[in-house]
């Protein structure tokens, strides 16, 4: 999980979504949406508009910023020269973060086309608040302290600063709420009567619903994403590991399909989840996961990915956009993915052509033969192309030295067929041969003529 630690506490943004990944087929184009004063921001949401909400750390402090296509990134007014942060952003470009004021870090509402952010204020007693998810009406949640110093839930209506107290699951004494539906449903995570902090759901009538772990009622869970029909993302604990999860009405599912030891959901938009996991080797990769198919590998999904490695997808929206970070070229930066053509036809060979149609002289020696490939695909810009087999002669008689090379043994008469596959990233095949064949010895032990140059 992608943890911003401020006051020992966790912030992560909330939006929903309407296009599904479907299984293997979606192809996404990338774009690199740049830097904030030549540094990668932080990508904390993203709206339907592709506007984005993040923060950057600048060497005079944290800046609030935010990402449009005709401006790239800018500070949000009022906060240019202020330790501060958005966290999230909706539909119609208000924003919700924290910033730094004298009296301690305080959460802000910022409507589009204000010309600074609205503070939020601080629990009777406390210290400090952040605001965390904001809906499309304005509704804005998060959570701050109470005099005792413990952590508790907020809401804030739309046009208003009145701070509301937020429940906390049964027997519990301390939570964070960081996530909001346009429902009013409210997402986050409580500690309860054991002791054990598990992720719960607020509805909009203040009821609480404790969402469980997959190690059962002794283990630990945390969620700050929830779509509009709901759907929680969030994570768990699970066998002494961390795995992404989703849960819908229960009981709460495991979608870590990768095997890793950790794993996170970010954001969740009308039943697509998306995330990262971590390798075997400890870096990040980018996941998505739609409804109850298997969870998939971002980077594999990319059209062309022009050197980029997606280490995290942060955000998601109803266009089935997705952004997060990660490296293109070996530098970090940040990134927006668009949904392209659905692929559903494999790469078409276009032609398979062979360094030598015929081999002379038959001397039973092994002789090197290359193939050369054109391949087009429907999606994929350049699809992945290598010789995968080859038949004719005995099994000693061939032999595969490279994704385009062989080696062909020079026997009288023998005729071989030299298979190539090209697949696109959705991992749809296809397949051509090209035929070498050892020339003959004539009647007359002679070269052939066709050779005789």
């Amino acid at each position: 999980m992608r943890r911003y630690a401020i006051v020992a506490v966790t912030l992560v943004v909330i939006l929903s979504g309407r296009q599904a990944l479907r299984a293997a087929a979606l192809s996404y184009t990338v774009k690199n949406l740049g830097s904030y004063n030549g540094v990668a921001p932080t990508i904390t949401g993203l709206n339907d508009s592709g506007e984005v909400s993040a923060f950057v750390d600048t060497s005079a402090g944290r800046r609030a910023v935010h990402y449009t296509a005709a401006s790239g990134w800018q500070a949000l007014p009022g906060l240019a020269t202020t330790y501060s942060a958005a966290t999230g952003i909706n539909a119609n470009g208000d924003m919700v973060g924290y910033f730094l004021t004298a009296s301690g870090f305080r959460g802000f509402r910022l409507l589009h086309g204000d010309s600074g952010p609205t503070t939020l204020g601080v629990f009777p007693g406390g210290t400090y608040s952040i605001g965390a998810a904001i809906s499309a009406n304005g509704d804005v949640v998060g959570y701050g302290d109470l005099s005792n110093a413990s952590t508790r839930g907020w809401r804030v209506a739309a046009t208003t600063t009145t701070m509301t107290m937020l429940p906390l699951l049964p027997g519990g004494s301390s939570a964070t709420t960081c996530g909001v539906n346009n429902a009013g449903w409210i997402v986050g995570q409580s500690d309860n009567a054991s002791a054990v902090q598990h992720a719960y759901r607020i509805s909009p009538n203040g009821s609480t619903e404790d969402l469980g772990s997959l190690d059962g009622p002794l283990g630990s869970s945390t969620a700050c994403a929830i779509d509009l029909n709901g759907r929680v993302g969030g994570n768990s604990s699970s066998n002494g590991n961390t795995h992404a999860i989703r849960y819908d009405l229960g009981p709460m599912v495991d979608i870590d399909d990768f095997g890793s030891t950790s794993s996170n959901v970010a954001a969740v938009a009308n039943g697509v989840s998306v995330g990262s996991y971590t390798t075997p080797t400890f870096e990040n990769r980018a996941f998505g996961q739609s409804g109850t198919d298997p969870s998939v590998d971002l980077n594999a999904h990319l059209s062309a990915s022009n050197g980029w490695v997606l280490w995290d997808a942060l955000a998601v929206n109803t266009q089935g956009q997705i952004a997060g970070d990660g490296f293109v070229n070996g530098v970090w930066g940040v990134f927006l993915l668009t949904p392209g053509a659905i692929d559903t036809a494999p790469p078409t060979i276009v032609r398979v052509t062979a360094t030598r149609s015929a081999i002379w002289p038959p001397d039973n020696k092994m002789v090197p033969v290359s193939v050369t490939v054109a391949a087009t695909d429907d999606v994929d810009a350049v699809p992945a192309c290598s010789l995968t087999s080859i038949s004719g002669g005995s099994p000693d008689d061939s032999a595969i030295t490279g994704a385009f090379s062989a080696n062909l043994r020079a026997k009288n008469g023998n005729v071989y067929m030299l298979t190539v596959t090209c697949r696109d990233r959705a991992g749809k095949g296809s397949s051509a041969s090209v035929s070498v064949a050892v020339t003959k010895v004539n009647r007359g032990g002679n070269m052939p003529k066709a050779l005789n140059k």
